[in-house]
């Protein structure tokens, strides 16, 4: 825009990455916690209005701080700018609230009246950036992954393993039984389980070969594994 800088990466990127995988954000909020549990409340700033301040430091590198006087230039109170939707001017020393809506334009907020806390970015001076970002990929890993495995496991279409049966000694009423009785077995979202029987065939008469429920499993738990480590 003409009036404003945007930042490097998209915050409502980040503002819905924060909650993708809980290896993400329970750091956060954890580092939050203690940080507001050890702030004294000031008449200016409350514990509440500081935890908002903290979170949106750590989820976005950025926080504002608003300054509300009365008519007289007296401070009323500091309260954070959604880092969100706060824009610096470029000028540099005038900052935007930039929120569209039915009933919201960007409004400009009062000259001076912005203290501005970011981390600082070792390729511009305008907007922080959080020190997560080269985690992100795996959080998102993590979230498709969890995703993923829940629909699968909705679906409960898929086999689970497959009985295959070569064995000509056995009784056909035996293995009409098994049948019906491993087709049958399939319950709301469990893995569905496949049965075979060719007679006369090669040695290891009786086989159980997984498909899903043990190899997709696994895959699962590294895929999770991995991605929470990183």
């Amino acid at each position: 825009m003409d009036r404003w800088y945007e930042p490097p990466v998209s915050f409502d990127g980040l503002a819905r990455t924060f909650r993708a995988a809980i290896h993400h954000s329970s750091p956060i909020a954890v580092k939050c916690n203690i940080l507001t549990s050890t702030y004294i409340p000031h008449p200016l700033l409350s514990q509440q209005a500081f935890s908002r301040f903290v979170q949106d430091y750590l989820v976005f590198g950025n926080a504002y701080l608003e300054k509300r006087t009365n008519r007289l230039g007296g401070v009323l109170s500091l309260e954070p700018a959604l880092a969100k939707y706060t824009r610096r001017g470029v000028d540099l020393n005038t900052y935007w609230f930039v929120q569209y809506g039915m009933t919201t334009q960007p409004y400009e907020f009062t000259k001076g009246s912005i203290f501005h806390l970011m981390e600082p970015d070792i390729n511009q001076e305008i907007y922080g950036l959080p020190g997560y970002l080269s985690a992100i990929p795996s959080a998102l890993l993590n979230e498709s992954a969890t995703l993923f495995r829940r629909k699968y496991y909705i679906n409960g279409s898929h086999a689970g393993f497959i009985m295959y049966m070569t064995d000509a000694a056995q009784n056909q009423e035996d293995v009409n039984n098994i049948r019906q009785a491993m087709k049958s077995a399939k319950g709301p979202g469990n893995f569905r389980n496949l049965f075979m029987y060719s007679p006369n065939g090669k040695k290891d008469g009786i086989q159980i070969i997984p498909l899903s429920e043990v190899a997709a499993k696994d895959e699962f738990l590294n895929i999770k594994n991995v991605s929470a480590m990183t």
